[in-house]
């Protein structure tokens, strides 16, 4: 199964006009939220990214104390990306990159992680892509208490009707929510 998960603001967006997570710091106190992430990791196979997000997750994770960072450095990684032809991830196992078509990807991908998930994070690029390409099983929403006006949205303008169903929902103390959609019927 291929999730997709995204930080978002309540009018949608998830990042500000600069293409930036900057709105996330509304958030006072993220014990609740990584708990979940960390439960999200238990049943994550590979970890997927863009190539953008890989290049912002590479320059932190690797040495970060955070309670995150185990998980996300020891989980074996693949970064989608037309212009990388190698994916370090300092003293950790390097991510493989993959060039292909999204679908053959997807899948090569998913049956490497099986019988566990795939988990992209952020990566806009890659999730309109994976959206339109009718790709995504789950998507995993963390609503920051935030309206943000104007910024760059989660689904893409050319996406279609797309059928979702609620399959778990959960209000933070912090103000933020999560919003968990299976996706009935997707594009073609």
């Amino acid at each position: 199964m291929l999730v997709v998960q995204e930080f978002v603001s309540v009018d949608g967006f998830a990042a500000d006009a600069n293409g930036e997570f900057g709105f996330g710091g509304v958030i006072p106190d993220w014990s609740d939220i990584d708990a979940d992430q960390r439960r999200l990791m238990d049943r994550t196979g590979m970890i997927v990214l863009g190539r953008r997000t890989y290049e912002l997750f590479v320059a932190y994770w690797p040495t970060a104390d955070h309670v995150m960072a185990e998980p996300i450095n020891t989980t074996p990684k693949a970064v989608i990306s037309q212009s990388l032809t190698a994916a370090t991830w300092g003293d950790w196992p390097p991510a493989t990159v993959h060039s292909g078509p999204l679908a053959d990807a997807v899948r090569q991908l998913a049956k490497a992680a099986d019988p566990k998930d795939l988990l992209v994070w952020g990566s806009l690029n890659l999730t309109k892509s994976l959206l339109r390409e009718g790709l995504v099983d789950e998507l995993r929403l963390i609503v920051c208490p935030v309206v943000l006006g104007t910024g760059i949205g989660l689904i893409p303008a050319d996406f279609g009707h797309t059928t979702l169903t609620l399959i778990d929902s959960k209000a933070y103390p912090n103000g933020a929510a999560q919003l968990t959609y299976r996706t009935a019927d997707q594009p073609k």
